[in-house]
């Protein structure tokens, strides 16, 4: 795996709005759609990798949840007057993946698709919540995230990742298991 040099341009999260309200429509539309994805499949297909030696739809949409998590968690650290959760550059696979060395996002077990899928929701709108509250404190232009693939995130920036995360994972792996 290669590892990235430059981070991603802030351009493309932009395209997700450009206020945490804005952001975190997107960003709500972006899990509804990921939700309505998995609710379409059939209940085998969704303990089945989406791909050959890929995660299953499930675990895709725990990912999601966990990596948002962490964006709520480095939220609160800043607001708390700590540092924001840094993580280093991301990797490139060999089929083109984005790839990040962080076991706190990977997959947990057990998994059923209400629990992922209340899970999902219910920490995304934690997130757009977090993001507009540390706005509202006056960290609007802090860092509070740093994202392995496009670098420093405030909190309208986590807001947007999450959207491009959902994103993401539906043109990258959902969409081939619809």
């Amino acid at each position: 795996m290669e590892r990235i040099e430059e981070y991603y341009p802030h351009a493309l999260l932009q395209r997700f709005g450009d206020t945490v309200a804005a952001a975190g429509k997107q960003a709500v539309a972006a899990v509804e759609d990921v939700i309505g994805r998995l609710d379409a499949l059939d209940p085998e297909m969704l303990d089945t990798p989406v791909a050959p030696g890929k995660w299953t739809a499930l675990e895709v949409v725990d990912h999601l949840q966990r990596v948002t998590e962490l964006y709520v968690h480095g939220l609160a650290r800043v607001r708390r007057g700590q540092e924001p959760f840094r993580t280093e550059k991301g990797f490139i696979a060999e089929d083109g993946g984005l790839v990040v060395n962080l076991p706190e996002v990977e997959p947990g077990d057990g998994l059923t698709l209400e629990g992922v899928t209340v899970t999902l929701r219910r920490s995304t709108l934690r997130l757009i919540e977090a993001a507009a509250a540390a706005e509202a404190e006056g960290l609007k232009d802090a860092v509070v995230n740093m994202n392995p693939f496009f670098g420093e995130l405030t909190p309208l920036g986590s807001v947007q990742m999450a959207a491009l995360h959902a994103r993401h994972h539906i043109r990258r792996h959902l969409a081939r298991a619809s």
